[in-house]
């Protein structure tokens, strides 16, 4: 459960003042009977059961996001495999035909020594 969605909201603390026919704070304090000052304090006290609650759902909502940070980092990993396979893939291809091509060029080569009178002398 996460502690920060069980506890309780920050309270809050606020002043005030109202003094008559002056600006200042305080001003007619004690002879005049709608001049005060005051010191507000209050704390939200939410109904029992629910932060619980939130805390259940701020732990859902944590758990949800992981699960799309792992998919990510999954999908990540399988593109980076794919693309090394391909190119694994395209230095064997080049392998084969750099292969083919020597072998292509030793049968030319052959060929072009292989004149008829040199068959003629090779049958006899």
């Amino acid at each position: 459960m996460r502690l920060q969605e069980r506890s309780l909201p920050d309270p809050m603390i606020s002043a005030g003042y109202n003094s008559s026919g002056n600006p200042l704070p305080g001003a007619g304090l004690g002879t005049e009977p709608t001049a005060n000052i005051g010191v507000m304090v209050s704390q939200e006290i939410p109904y029992p059961g629910k932060l619980a609650l939130r805390s259940a759902i701020a732990s859902r909502e944590a758990d949800a996001e992981q699960q799309q940070i792992e998919a990510a980092r999954l999908s990540v990993t399988a593109r980076v495999k794919q693309a090394y396979y391909s190119l694994a893939s395209t230095y064997a291809v080049g392998d084969v035909l750099a292969r083919n091509k020597a072998l292509l060029d030793t049968l030319l080569k052959v060929s072009e020594t292989d004149t008829p009178s040199a068959r003629r002398r090779s049958r006899t």
